[in-house]
């Protein structure tokens, strides 16, 4: 399917994450780490299938990469 693909192509520097969060990502076009650092951590986290656990390991690696979550209040649309 459409989803699973794009899951499959995501960068290797994402954390192992549940198949719900997976999805998640994938359906929002998250797909490299630069993509998870548009959104805001509400955004990510009113996604369905993302929980606490999951925006830990999402917390843990964007740092490790030097990058930060977007905190732009303006743009609350990734990609707009």
């Amino acid at each position: 399917c459409p989803v699973c693909e794009r899951a499959k192509k995501r960068n290797d520097d994402f954390p192992k994450l549940g198949a719900p969060a997976q999805r998640a990502l994938a359906n929002a076009g998250i797909a490299t780490l630069r993509d998870l650092a548009r959104w805001r951590e509400p955004d990510l986290m009113a996604l369905h299938g993302m929980g606490p656990k999951q925006m830990l390991a999402l917390k843990v690696i964007i740092r490790k990469h030097r990058l930060a979550f977007n905190t732009n209040t303006q743009n609350l649309q990734p990609g707009i």
